[in-house]
């Protein structure tokens, strides 16, 4: 299987007459994508649509999703199967990217506490100053999409109508580029060379965070569309993961959170791909649901996780958190059955260690999970400046005034602490 990945630089965005690519310029027409945005009138009553980008005196809150503008090309298969298309196998034929580029779908829920069937942890996005450091978003060119629920619409109604049409802007951007020469290209495939010396097979082990109640609207991951509540360990090829099988729609711990943004670009995979047949062999992906209350559930899912690895014949493993609280059992008895089945794990997790530090960084732990990568304490606490410019609301979801001087946990930070292995903050052990 192999995925020819057309990457298109995009320098700066405006609004305009026509929907466009010219160098390094992308130009949108604002009224056309709001038109075609607001489809479920019967959910949505508006949604606003703003630029931000690096540098700018902007705050964006409320973002419950950040996703890259893909587009197939020539294929039966959209690029983001299950949800705009049927849900067939992704990770061949030709994709386009807008590298440099993200769709921020925000919408206004009750925080966490206020109510469990609807909440959404606070993420913000501060585009410049100290807060810019904290999040990789603050890096790329912002599409942000500001979505007002329609009285009388419920709040999965509503998740799933922000859901489908940040999908739909993201592929709508893209097709911009289509017909276009790319500003790169590469080819993703895990064939190698016949004759290479034996190297040390390496797979990922990606957790996919869910809750048990079917009714929580924003406590859900997707596999081509379909909720991963009853998904037990799989193998999927790496390629799927790059090309939109799996979506975020899990929205608490905002600096915790996997996007979509990170499953379309994940480090860690990026990493095993640069490596493949050089120092390791990149054999493939295993993605399983954690979130299962019982321990039963974790405990199968940990031991078949295990099991399909041996079965793959990996050496070792990186295992990718996903969320935190009770996750992150499902993360350690990941990394025990790992290493119990012979497989060297290396886990990357976020730690919750109180403001200071001094708390131990894991509601549970397992002596076998020997080799962590953390990716910071996500209860550390950052004053942030006020901001001359607030996408998304005018209040943060616990009640204080967006565009304020802020102190708050580095997690209402979005992806500040990503556990995909692809941002910059980290933890050292003295």
């Amino acid at each position: 299987m192999a995925l020819n990945m057309r990457s298109f630089r995009v320098e700066d965005a405006c609004f305009g007459k026509k929907t466009a690519f010219a160098n390094g310029v992308l130009t949108i027409n604002r009224k056309d994508l709001q038109t075609l945005l607001a489809a479920d009138a019967g959910t949505v009553e508006s949604v606003g649509v703003a630029l931000a980008k690096p540098g700018e005196n902007t705050r964006i809150i409320h973002i419950l999703d950040a996703i890259e503008p893909r587009a197939k090309t020539a294929s039966e298969i959209t690029a983001f199967p299950g949800f705009l298309g049927p849900p067939l196998q992704a990770g061949s034929g030709v994709t386009s990217r807008l590298e440099g580029m993200a769709v921020l779908t925000c919408g206004e829920f009750p925080e966490w506490g206020a109510d469990l069937q609807m909440g959404a942890n606070e993420a913000i996005v501060d585009m410049a100053g100290p807060g810019a450091s904290l999040s990789p978003f603050s890096q790329t060119i912002n599409l942000a999409l500001v979505f007002k629920r329609r009285q009388g619409a419920t709040a999965i109604e509503f998740a799933d109508a922000i859901r489908i049409a940040g999908f739909k802007a993201a592929t709508y951007l893209a097709d911009a580029v289509k017909d276009r020469t790319p500003s790169s290209e590469q080819v993703f495939s895990l064939e190698t060379r016949r004759g290479v010396r034996a190297l040390p097979r390496v797979g990922i082990v990606y957790l996919l965070s869910s809750l048990d109640a079917p009714a929580l609207p924003l406590r859900e991951s997707f596999f081509y569309g379909y909720p991963v509540g009853g998904l037990f360990p799989t193998i999927l090829h790496p390629n799927e993961l790059l090309d939109g099988a799996v979506v975020c729609n899990y929205c608490t711990w905002g600096g915790m959170r996997n996007p979509t943004y990170f499953f379309q670009n994940n480090g860690a995979l990026y990493e095993l791909y640069r490596q493949h047949g050089k120092e390791l062999t990149f054999v493939g992906t295993i993605v399983s649901r954690a979130g299962d209350t019982s321990d039963t559930g974790k405990l199968n899912r940990a031991a078949r996780a295990a099991a399909l690895g041996k079965f793959m014949k990996f050496d070792g493993a990186i295992v990718l958190a996903n969320a935190g609280g009770h996750h992150i059992v499902d993360f350690m008895l990941m990394c025990q059955h790992l290493e119990k089945s012979d497989i060297k794990a290396v886990g990357v997790v976020a730690e919750m260690a109180n403001v200071d530090g001094t708390d131990n960084g894991f509601p549970f732990f397992v002596p076998e999970a020997r080799s962590l990568v953390s990716t910071g304490n996500v209860e550390e606490t950052v004053e942030l400046p006020p901001v001359a410019n607030v996408i998304g609301g005018d209040r943060l979801s616990y009640g204080y005034e967006a565009g304020a001087r802020l102190k708050l946990a580095v997690w209402q930070v979005l992806c500040s602490n990503s556990q995909s292995g692809d941002w910059n903050i980290g933890a050292k052990s003295f």
